[in-house]
């Protein structure tokens, strides 16, 4: 799930995403520019986020791990084949 998505969820959930800001005492610039990938959305909050939003915090950090490795660098991908292992073996206990 993208930051945006997961933003979105957690925005619906707060209110709006000015709520969610204040929620996670950071303004809502910063927010909007995590789903725009303009600001990375690192692990710590991309578990707060996906609390707020239903989502199982574990399953969202280990997918956005995965989102940030790049598939182009062989390394990486058998790193993301691991993490997108992971997830499948533990679906989404939203």
């Amino acid at each position: 799930m993208s930051a945006k998505i997961l933003i979105d969820l957690a925005a619906e959930k707060a209110g709006s995403l000015r709520k969610l800001g204040e929620l996670l005492e950071v303004p809502a610039g910063n927010l909007t520019q995590m789903k725009q990938g303009k600001r990375p959305c690192k692990a710590p909050m991309r578990a707060r986020i996906a609390e707020i939003a239903g989502i199982d915090p574990t399953w969202a950090v280990i997918e956005g791990l995965k989102d940030e490795l790049d598939d182009s660098d062989e390394v990486q991908k058998g790193a993301q084949a691991m993490l997108q292992a992971m997830l499948d073996a533990f679906p989404n206990r939203s």
